[in-house]
């Protein structure tokens, strides 16, 4: 029986093809799902256990009937998405999230095993066998050996995050409920999305120019990418689809020039989620007086105590942006 090539996992004969006429061989992994791999490669060195922690992340379980083929061009790729963890911390947090989304049962317990997987013990209560036998490969941790998971499994106990259970001759460790805690926001708060959802009025003159000239680009030069509704193509009601837009995003920008009701709404939404909401208001609409001198628009109460953006234009706009998104916005870029 054959080893996956970027797990090591065993494959049947039968999850194996060499595709004819193309330089490459067809996998179907249950752990890296179903990708091809180009003989090129052979003389590429690469991160192979960063392409199999992507692919058991992104590939493993597509609903789809495609499957990743993993060219070298296309590994240069995977190697920079964003979505990897490429620090200790985020990896460490990722290991974290990857165990709690295998089994998020109380008690499971976890061993770094040196058989190509992670064996999951359960607890034992009134029962003599405390064995599961689910098993997982290194690259739910992104790791390059299993002594790598033991020392990540003892760094997140330093965390508080696991804890090792006292075994003869075993490094047994089971999540705490602060580790559950942590796994749960790491799922809400969306912390590896490079996406933002923009709240504005859209239907004014000026506003899409806005958007173009100073939203857009000060998320990209911070490295993210600021979309809008329409920006979509979707199937769902409009309510819906903005909700399921703040989900999958890192933060939202909320103008609220014009009191756009619809903004407001989708800054508390995003607010109760645990987004980061950034408000900004056009000062020549807040500063418009009528014939009687006095100021015709105001904030609402429940927002005008916070730190709001009053921009006079696009270029001051978006400047005012890249300096609040890198001040309060991790792993925003800095170049």
């Amino acid at each position: 029986m054959p080893n996956c090539p970027m797990c090591g996992a065993k494959v049947s004969e039968s999850n194996t093809l060499r595709v004819a006429q193309s330089d490459s061989t067809f996998f179907e992994c249950r752990f890296c799902g179903r990708y091809s791999i180009f003989d090129e490669l052979k003389r590429k060195p690469f991160d192979i256990h960063i392409v199999a922690g992507f692919l058991y992340e992104f590939n493993r379980g597509r609903r789809d009937n495609g499957f990743e083929r993993l060219t070298a061009e296309r590994v240069d790729e995977i190697l920079e998405d964003s979505r990897i963890p490429h620090s200790p911390v985020k990896k460490l947090e990722r290991f974290l999230l990857n165990l709690y989304n295998v089994n998020d049962q109380i008690g499971i317990k976890y061993q770094a095993k040196e058989n190509n997987t992670i064996e999951a013990f359960y607890q034992a209560i009134q029962t003599r066998d405390a064995k599961c036998d689910k098993r997982f490969p290194l690259s739910i941790a992104y790791s390059r050996s299993w002594s790598e998971v033991d020392t990540m499994l003892a760094e997140l106990a330093s965390l508080g995050y696991t804890k090792q259970s006292v075994m003869v001759n075993q490094n047994l460790y089971h999540i705490t409920a602060r580790g559950f805690e942590r796994a749960e926001t790491l799922l809400t708060t969306n912390l590896e999305s490079r996406k933002v959802f923009v709240a504005m009025q859209f239907s004014k003159p000026n506003v899409m120019a806005e958007l173009q000239y100073a939203i857009k680009p000060a998320c990209e030069a911070c490295g993210f990418e600021a979309f809008i509704t329409s920006d979509n193509e979707y199937n769902s009601g409009i309510i819906d689809e903005i909700i399921s837009q703040i989900r999958q995003s890192k933060f939202v920008i909320a103008d609220l020039t014009y009191a756009n009701n619809g903004a407001y709404y989708e800054a508390g939404y995003s607010t109760a989620l645990g987004r980061e909401v950034i408000h900004c208001c056009k000062e020549s609409w807040l500063m418009e007086r009528g014939a009687d001198g006095v100021l015709r628009n105001k904030l609402h109460f429940d927002v005008a105590h916070l730190n709001v953006i009053i921009w006079k234009d696009a270029d001051d706009l978006r400047e005012r942006l890249v300096k609040r998104i890198r001040a309060i916005i991790p792993d925003a870029r800095f170049e």
